[in-house]
């Protein structure tokens, strides 16, 4: 995986995008404004900023496999201490 950190765009990001070779996950999309000078006024133009990073195909299959069975192994805990009554 490769983290390219925090990147800007005037284009709103897909959340997951396929290529040939890799997997690109933009997340925590924010939408914010900055001030562009057209001739004699100042318009405001619509930007992005999200955090961006690369898997290779198989890493994002084994991270999205751990996470998800991390998920449902929190899932099936809290549906046995509710059935034993400790929620």
């Amino acid at each position: 995986m490769i983290d390219h950190g925090i990147v800007e765009s005037n284009t709103l990001p897909e959340p997951i995008v396929v290529d040939e070779y890799s997997v690109w996950e933009a997340t925590d999309i924010e939408e914010f404004q900055v001030e562009v000078e057209t001739g004699e006024e100042t318009v405001p133009v619509v930007h992005y900023r999200y955090q961006l990073k690369q898997y290779t195909k198989d890493d994002y299959i084994l991270s999205t496999i751990k996470h998800n069975q991390t998920t449902s192994d929190l899932a099936i805990a809290e549906l046995v201490e509710m059935m034993l009554g400790g929620v």
